[in-house]
């Protein structure tokens, strides 16, 4: 047994629901579960740091195409530029909400925003916004915000040979920039939204695409007989 606990937690009711429930799979018995089995996953936005007013991914995202548009005003004519210059409340209500059109704007100028550029290029962009731009509410820059309770328990899981993953709708390669150094956990273990990649010129870059999703096909109809019963 280890020795690694719980420690920034109350003695509560959820507290106990993790250790028994820990406990329980660890231990023989009905419940066991086998080292290579053990998984957990967490999303990232509000369950590992803060997300109001905004996630801070969007507050990355929202300085970088304020200023695209400032270079290009006719970026104001499509979203999210448009919204982001209008301070339109609609557009983001439709973001939180997940709305399929708007969603799908944010990954498309994510995608074109850093098209041709390579990985160490985002990242270095990434670690210059989260040491000079500060959290609004707390006047600290957002890395200070990564609530410690969710850390100890990813220690107490990682104790207990679980392996942890962090899966979310975010950017995959931005939580990457954090995930070694404020997780702990390496940065192939996030997962998340992300542009397709290529091989150009003896250089890894990232294209103007997001990787389509596979949908489900609907089943064929059945054939029907000549006298066009079923």
């Amino acid at each position: 047994m280890t020795d690694v606990d719980l420690a920034s937690w109350r003695d509560s009711g959820s507290r106990r629901a993790v250790v028994e429930f820990v406990e329980s799979v660890t231990r023989p018995g009905a419940a066991f579960v086998p080292p290579a089995d053990r998984i957990a996953t967490f999303d990232n936005d509000g369950t590992l740091w803060v997300e109001q007013p905004a996630p801070p991914q969007f507050d990355f995202l929202i300085r970088v195409w304020s200023q695209a548009a400032q270079q290009d005003p006719s970026l104001v004519e499509h979203q999210p530029y448009k919204a982001i210059v209008e301070r339109d409340p609609a557009f983001f209500e439709g973001l939180a909400t997940q709305d399929p059109e708007v969603v799908a704007s944010v990954e498309s100028a994510a995608a074109r925003s850093w098209a041709g550029t390579t990985p160490d290029e985002f990242e270095a962009q990434v670690r210059r916004w989260a040491q000079t731009v500060r959290q609004p509410r707390f006047d600290v820059g957002y890395t200070n915000l990564v609530y410690q309770p969710m850390l100890g328990l990813f220690d107490y899981l990682k104790a207990h040979d679980f392996r942890v993953f962090v899966c979310s709708g975010g950017g995959r390669d931005f939580m990457r920039v954090f995930a070694e150094e404020l997780w702990n956990l390496p940065k192939e273990n996030v997962i998340g939204t992300a542009p397709a990649y290529e091989y150009t010129d003896g250089r890894i870059v990232r294209t103007d695409r997001m990787p389509t999703r596979r949908r489900r096909r609907p089943p064929s109809p059945r054939p029907r007989n000549s006298t066009g019963s079923s």
